[in-house]
């Protein structure tokens, strides 16, 4: 797909920008190119199932599977990884395999979270070293 010039220095320029910068960037933009505020996920936590891992990705995106809403749908044998993301100095990450009838509590900030039918396994704070646990869980991608 080819871009006019135009929109190849944005994104030029864009990529340049610190992380502020490109959130003020957003804001004044957004409007204007008719994008709506809030369209993402907006809660203080994250869940993916986990199916294989990709070593040829970083970060979640490593992990293969589903992003998922809630933690109801899991079969048995099968692993999932719950980021906590709020507040940002408390961030966490566990993994949780499915167990029915428990429930997993958190607390991020002021709201008590809970996740259905799992169990945790094993809860880091960073990322990191909760992908090198996955390894040792589930086989890795065959993209890999």
């Amino acid at each position: 797909m080819a871009i006019s010039k135009s929109v190849a220095i944005v994104v030029k320029m864009v990529g340049g920008m610190s992380k502020s910068e490109k959130r003020e960037c957003s804001d004044i933009l957004g409007p204007i190119l008719g994008m709506k505020k809030g369209k993402g996920n907006t809660q203080p936590y994250w869940i993916k199932k986990v199916d294989s891992i990709d070593s040829t990705q970083t970060g979640p995106y490593a992990m293969d599977g589903k992003w998922l809403r809630d933690t109801t749908n899991l079969n048995p044998g099968e692993y999932c990884v719950i980021g906590i993301k709020y507040p940002p100095e408390d961030k966490r990450y566990s993994i949780c395999c499915q167990d029915p009838g428990s429930t997993l509590s958190y607390k991020a900030g002021s709201m008590n979270l809970e996740f259905e039918n799992v169990a945790e396994i094993h809860t880091f704070t960073g990322f990191a070293d909760c992908l090198t646990e996955m390894k040792s869980l589930v086989p890795p991608s065959k993209a890999a």
